[in-house]
Protein backbone atom coordinates (compact mmCIF):
# COMPACT_ATOMS: atom_id res chain seq x y z
CA UNK A 1 0.00 0.00 0.00
CA UNK A 2 1.04 3.78 -0.50
CA UNK A 3 1.55 5.60 2.58
CA UNK A 4 1.61 9.52 2.89
CA UNK A 5 4.05 10.21 5.47
CA UNK A 6 2.82 7.07 7.36
CA UNK A 7 0.09 8.71 8.27
CA UNK A 8 -2.96 6.09 6.30
CA UNK A 9 -2.87 4.40 3.39
CA UNK A 10 -3.65 5.77 -0.25
CA UNK A 11 -5.66 3.94 -2.38
CA UNK A 12 -4.70 2.06 -5.17
CA UNK A 13 -5.01 4.14 -8.72
CA UNK A 14 -4.63 0.72 -10.78
CA UNK A 15 -3.59 -2.61 -10.58
CA UNK A 16 0.07 -3.45 -10.92
CA UNK A 17 2.03 -2.51 -14.02
CA UNK A 18 5.31 -3.36 -14.34
CA UNK A 19 5.98 -1.35 -17.61
CA UNK A 20 4.10 1.63 -16.15
CA UNK A 21 6.30 1.65 -13.62
CA UNK A 22 9.33 1.72 -15.50
CA UNK A 23 8.20 4.25 -17.47
CA UNK A 24 7.60 6.40 -14.29
CA UNK A 25 11.05 5.33 -12.53
CA UNK A 26 12.62 6.69 -15.97
CA UNK A 27 10.65 9.58 -16.39
CA UNK A 28 11.32 10.67 -12.57
CA UNK A 29 15.41 10.13 -13.29
CA UNK A 30 15.14 12.09 -16.40
CA UNK A 31 13.14 14.73 -14.53
CA UNK A 32 16.00 14.82 -11.77
CA UNK A 33 18.74 15.55 -14.20
CA UNK A 34 16.53 18.08 -15.95
CA UNK A 35 15.77 20.30 -12.70
CA UNK A 36 20.10 19.91 -12.04
CA UNK A 37 20.47 20.94 -15.02
CA UNK A 38 17.93 24.34 -14.98
CA UNK A 39 20.08 24.53 -11.45
CA UNK A 40 23.54 24.67 -12.11
CA UNK A 41 22.69 27.15 -15.41
CA UNK A 42 20.51 29.31 -13.14
CA UNK A 43 23.36 29.67 -10.65
CA UNK A 44 25.71 30.11 -13.70
CA UNK A 45 23.78 33.26 -14.92
CA UNK A 46 23.70 34.71 -11.60
CA UNK A 47 27.73 34.56 -11.23
CA UNK A 48 28.35 35.49 -14.78
CA UNK A 49 26.41 38.55 -13.89
CA UNK A 50 28.30 39.01 -10.69
CA UNK A 51 31.56 38.72 -12.22
CA UNK A 52 31.63 39.53 -15.74
CA UNK A 53 28.57 42.09 -15.51
CA UNK A 54 29.83 43.63 -12.54
CA UNK A 55 25.86 44.48 -11.34
CA UNK A 56 24.16 44.05 -8.39
CA UNK A 57 21.68 40.71 -10.00
CA UNK A 58 23.35 38.23 -7.60
CA UNK A 59 23.74 40.83 -4.68
CA UNK A 60 19.59 41.90 -5.04
CA UNK A 61 19.07 37.58 -4.17
CA UNK A 62 21.42 37.88 -0.90
CA UNK A 63 19.52 38.90 2.14
CA UNK A 64 22.66 41.17 3.50
CA UNK A 65 24.79 42.02 0.37
CA UNK A 66 25.21 45.62 0.25
CA UNK A 67 24.21 47.06 -3.61
CA UNK A 68 27.66 48.03 -5.74
CA UNK A 69 26.92 52.05 -6.21
CA UNK A 70 26.73 52.41 -9.91
CA UNK A 71 29.78 53.63 -12.14
CA UNK A 72 29.00 56.96 -14.18
CA UNK A 73 30.05 55.60 -17.27
CA UNK A 74 28.08 52.34 -17.20
CA UNK A 75 25.19 51.97 -19.55
CA UNK A 76 21.43 52.82 -18.17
Amino acid sequence: ALQWFKLFNLPALSEKNDALSDFAGDAHEILFWVLVVVLVAHVGGALVHHWFERDNTLLRMLPFARLRPKNKGDQP
